[in-house]
């Protein structure tokens, strides 16, 4: 789920997509599709870094 107010986060903390060990530079993932419908029945096309998923595992290369 793609949340836009939190697209100017600091991605470096929290629960992002771009924390994630399935968070593929720059825009995919390894287990979400990028087509279809989010849960708010947007479709941007793209795996948004500060995208939320409820598959959310920390990937310990970028924890702080």
């Amino acid at each position: 789920m793609e949340i836009e107010n939190l697209a100017k986060s600091d991605l470096n903390s929290g629960y992002f997509c771009y924390d994630c060990l399935y968070f593929i530079e720059d825009n995919d993932c390894a287990i979400v599709r990028q087509q279809g419908p989010d849960v708010n029945g947007k479709e941007s096309g793209t795996i948004a870094p500060h995208g939320i998923c409820t598959l959310w595992t920390p990937d310990e290369k970028k924890a702080h």
